[in-house]
């Protein structure tokens, strides 16, 4: 009997639910997409339910809960597939659309889980509530809206992983060249090295900035506020707003520095220039010497004839006394630059950070 009652009040104890949970990869494969393109091909695809919210592509295979979402600016985001080897597949799918392509994919990973009625995230798992709904298909409508704020911040965070090892890269190959100009009075670098190197800063900077959504909030929560907190949730989480700062004065600090090598480079070609110049001058001043001295070597001899052997000595008097003037003048040139530009270009540089 007593075993009879246990069973009875074992069976009268509810089961615990099984939280629904899985994984969350972003990832920036290019600079953006060809968005209407990519939108044609796959809603030819009679697997896939395809559709649009806010310039964001949302893909579904259906009779599943594997959202991927596609953002203008070369992002990613998937939701609830297995492994990476299907990450992979789908991104695949999605390389003919590709514009500029990056070298490597950046990453980013987390789970999710839905659990009580509060949204949070910690340890890279970010739990949303299960929502209730007797229509199932608003339920699902408004899950898939509810990622998609989530989807936002962690797309807006590996572009800016991008952004930031590209910066830190152009970093690395130019923190020399204060020290080196300040050391030495030059840099190494030619015109052409710099303008790559402000052509790649300008290109990345424009690949971020062009897209509003990157950083700022997304104009999806102008119509979907009720879905903010989720979004703020992880922006706070990824610091999206503290390394927008960061990289908007490493970037200025940058680009600070380029202007000031280029106008370095710039006093530097002037400075050949005027080396030219003067050496033109100094040979119009041998020429003139030569001719009038020529003159009066023909003036002394009778006739009318002049003298080879004396004509050679003048013009090579005349050479070396001009070159000799010409070498003085470049190399007082030369010396009062080297003296004046570095500490110019040091004091200018410490003024801009």
């Amino acid at each position: 009997t007593s075993s009879t009652r246990t069973t009875a009040g074992a069976e009268q104890q509810p089961l615990p639910t099984r939280k629904r949970s899985g994984r969350i990869a972003s990832y920036c494969v290019a600079q953006e997409f060809r968005m209407r393109s990519m939108q044609r091909v796959l809603e030819r695809r009679s697997n896939l339910s395809v559709g649009f919210e806010d310039e964001v592509l949302h893909s579904v295979e259906r009779m599943t809960t594997n959202d991927v979402f596609v953002f203008p600016y070369g992002v990613v985001v998937i939701w609830e597939m297995v492994d990476s080897t299907e990450d992979a597949a789908v991104l695949a799918a999605l390389r003919p659309f590709q514009r500029t392509p990056l070298p490597e994919a950046e990453y980013d990973g987390f789970r999710f889980e839905y659990d009580g009625e509060t949204p949070r995230m910690s340890r890279d798992v970010i739990t949303l509530p299960e929502r209730a709904s007797a229509d199932e298909d608003e339920r699902r409508s408004e899950e898939i809206l509810e990622r998609l704020a989530v989807s936002h911040a962690m797309a807006q965070s590996v572009r800016l992983t991008c952004f930031e090892e590209s910066v830190q890269k152009t970093v690395a190959a130019t923190r020399h060249l204060p020290e080196e100009m300040a050391r030495d009075g030059m840099i190494s670098k030619s015109r052409a090295d710099v303008s790559r190197y402000m052509g790649r800063l300008i290109t990345d900077r424009h690949a971020v900035f062009l897209y509003a959504d990157v950083l700022d909030i997304p104009e999806f929560f102008w119509e979907n506020e009720r879905f903010e907190p989720q979004y703020r949730i992880a922006e706070r989480y990824l610091e999206l707003r503290q390394r927008v700062e960061v990289l908007n004065r490493r970037v200025e600090v940058v680009r600070d520095l380029f202007e000031l090598l280029g106008q370095e480079l710039q006093f530097r070609h002037s400075s050949k220039l005027e080396v030219i110049i003067i050496l033109l001058i100094t040979f119009e001043i041998l020429l003139t010497l030569v001719k009038d001295g020529l003159q009066v070597l023909s003036v002394r001899r009778a006739g009318g004839r002049v003298d080879m052997l004396s004509a050679l000595g003048l013009i090579f008097v005349v050479s070396v006394v001009s070159l000799a003037v010409a070498a003085l003048v470049i190399y007082v040139w030369n010396l009062a630059v080297k003296r004046f530009r570095p500490h110019q270009f040091d004091h200018s540089f410490r003024s801009k950070r």
